[in-house]
């Protein structure tokens, strides 16, 4: 308060309530005309040192690398090297992303962030009878032969794999695991991650073939295997940005998350997995968009939030197992695919904030159709990364928006809107609960209405799409997942194969069941049958 004191009144400048009286009056530079009232998360545009008396230096924001971690996990942040450069391949022509990743895996950032498509995310590629689907986005992988097909001629050591994957992510990282052994990889030195978080497709109402209990033990299963055998590979990596792509809010993107990652250490707990082995590798994956304030502020609050919810929840754990790292994904909204030159300038915008926010990981897209996604959008994007961080001078001071009074004040603002919604799952007893009684999906589109209507009216500007838009042009956004119909093999079906009957027979929690599923994609069975399989278990 001594600046208000000393810098406002002792000084005889306007107090903050006179300032925002005379400011709201139309300018005469104006002709009599204002500019549209942009809708603000807050709905305030101006903010003094009164927005932040309650916050306490040392118990909320402290130096970077110390509890609560709103600054950062790392004490030199950037200083000691760049944040971790991973391109999307998602395209659905498997030549064409076998290429980018033959590029990215020679380039100094060898790092691929795969994603897939509907019938692969689900596990129900390849199933007897059931017809190809040509796809928009997303790999279309079947069995190891795609894996094979995907990853010819690479060194797979070198190149860190991430996997965007939930439903499917065992079948998938098995199918990964027997291309590797069949290509004569040290399995032990794979790195990368998988996401592996049961409830992002329930959140959206998506039709997960296991069914929530299997799906869980799957899960487990995929992390028991990689905590013993992969020590370079996380198997479990929640995140929230499939909710911020349909529309919903920051503070809605990180309750799920938390809340999702919460029910997995408490179910380690209960299996008797130490949870410090999972924390100890595992990150939230969170989208970034264009809103750089915001998502500056979602960062720090994400990290105080985790840290002080597991030293509140877990005892024993040390102060590295609180220290939460951050895997950002660009948000496809609002990028427009034909759209490449704006959209390179929306993905600048979406590292700006990803960096500002202090997070370890990021991975572009770029704003063009997969299709296109080529070498040469490959090396732009990676260009952006390198003017970012070596020009822009934002990576040269450790957190340099602290202390902002908006950023500060965000922070706070995002972190009691997300503990609310924590409370709210809680009293529904759990993530698991609040997705069955619907309240997860009910709380989102409640968002997305608000988000679409304040579009509509012009409140939240979207370039091409409400402003300066191209009139013969239609532009779908926040676009919900449709299930797919599908039919899995029966008992006598499955039956009739050694491989697959020897994965119905597994203990589907345990490290064997990954064996089961790796030896079945080996001997050349699909992603559907194999999930065939294990819903028998």
């Amino acid at each position: 308060m001594l600046l208000k004191v000393c810098g406002m009144r002792a000084a005889g400048h306007s107090t903050p309530g006179y300032w925002m009286k005379k400011s709201s009056r139309t300018d005469s530079s104006a002709k009599g005309k204002e500019l549209p009232t942009r809708a603000t998360p807050i709905g305030r545009n101006f903010f003094t040192p009164d927005d932040i008396h309650d916050i306490d230096f040392l118990r909320d924001i402290s130096f970077p690398g110390e509890f609560p971690y709103t600054r950062g996990i790392s004490p030199s942040m950037y200083r000691n090297g760049e944040w971790r450069i991973a391109q999307s391949v998602d395209s659905p022509d498997l030549n064409a992303a076998s290429s980018l990743i033959r590029e990215i895996a020679n380039s100094d950032e060898p790092a691929a962030a795969l994603s897939f498509s509907l019938h692969t995310e689900l596990g129900i590629s390849g199933l007897p009878g059931t017809r190809a689907v040509r796809t928009a986005s997303g790999l279309p992988l079947s069995s190891v032969r795609d894996i094979d097909r995907l990853f010819s001629g690479i060194r797979r050591e070198t190149l860190f794999t991430g996997f965007n994957v939930c439903s499917s992510a065992a079948q998938l990282v098995s199918m990964y695991m027997a291309s590797c052994e069949q290509a004569k990889t040290d399995i032990r030195g794979i790195q990368g991650y998988v996401e592996n978080n049961v409830f992002s497709p329930f959140s959206l109402s998506m039709k997960n073939p296991l069914g929530f209990p299997l799906a869980t033990d799957i899960s487990f299963s995929l992390i028991t295997y990689s905590l013993n055998r992969l020590p370079y590979f996380s198997p479990f990596n929640p995140g929230g940005y499939h909710i911020r792509e349909i529309g919903g809010t920051p503070e809605q993107e990180i309750a799920f998350t938390v809340a999702s990652a919460l029910y997995y250490i408490r179910e380690a707990e209960k299996r008797e997995i130490d949870p410090a082995q999972i924390l100890s590798r595992m990150s939230f994956i969170l989208g970034v968009g264009t809103d750089i304030p915001v998502e500056v502020a979602k960062f720090r609050a994400a990290r105080r939030i985790w840290s002080r919810v597991l030293r509140n929840s877990f005892s024993g754990l040390d102060d590295s197992a609180l220290r939460l790292s951050i895997f950002s994904r660009a948000l496809r909204f609002p990028l427009v695919n034909d759209e490449m030159e704006i959209n390179m300038v929306r993905s600048t915008m979406q590292l700006v904030a990803a960096v500002l926010g202090g997070v370890q990981s990021i991975e572009v897209r770029g704003g063009v159709h997969p299709s296109l996604r080529d070498q040469r959008v490959a090396r732009t994007l990676l260009m952006i990364h390198r003017i970012v961080g070596n020009e822009s001078g934002i990576a040269d001071t450790i957190d340099p928006v602290a202390g902002s009074y908006y950023i500060e004040s965000r922070t706070d603002e995002i972190e009691r809107s997300v503990n609310s919604l924590l409370g709210r799952i809680e009293e529904h007893g759990g993530i698991d609960k609040a997705i069955k009684s619907g309240m997860i999906q009910s709380e989102v589109k409640k968002s997305r209405e608000k988000l679409l209507h304040e579009m509509k009216e012009g409140r939240r500007l979207l370039v091409g799409y409400n402003i300066l838009r191209d009139g013969r042009r239609k532009i779908d956004i926040l676009r919900e997942p449709v299930s797919p119909s599908f039919r899995l093999m029966d008992r006598s079906g499955v039956a009739s194969e050694k491989c697959l009957s020897d994965i119905a027979s597994s203990e589907p929690s345990s490290g064997a069941a990954m064996d089961a599923l790796i030896k079945a994609f080996r001997h050349g069975h699909s992603i559907g049958e194999v999930t065939s399989a294990i819903c028998l278990m």
